[in-house]
């Protein structure tokens, strides 16, 4: 990380670690330190829903990690994304369906290598 002056303002430069695209093209970074990422998104019981593309434009390598979850199931799925500057970038999608009969709010946790965590809020009708 580093610091700046500008303006007589301190501000801070974080690394980028790894991107989150929303599906609806909101975009996220993963910092060095370990503050959560939250967003909501919401299904149908039984239905699948995608609840987040991972890149890494530093090293152009999917993410790797797993994802947590009480209600449900999360599946991942290798795909090629436009992103990075490259219309041929490899990343990682992750889907989430509910358990049969489920209703409710589950939450999905993605844990990064930089501490980070981005979770997912699924409301599910």
């Amino acid at each position: 990380m580093s610091c700046s002056a500008k303006g007589g303002r301190m501000t801070r430069r974080l690394p980028l670690v790894v991107a989150f695209l929303f599906a609806v093209s909101a975009t996220a970074q993963a910092v060095t330190y370990s503050i959560p990422i939250v967003r909501n998104v919401e299904t149908k019981s039984r239905v699948p829903v995608l609840v987040g593309r991972f890149i890494s434009c530093i090293d152009h390598s999917p993410f790797e990690g797993t994802a947590s979850v009480q209600h449900g199931k999360v599946t991942m799925q290798r795909v090629i994304i436009n992103h990075c500057g490259n219309p041929k970038e490899p990343a990682t999608a992750y889907w989430y369906v509910s358990d049969p009969g489920f209703k409710g709010v589950d939450e999905v946790n993605f844990s990064y290598a930089s501490g980070s965590t981005l979770i997912v809020h699924v409301s599910v009708r």
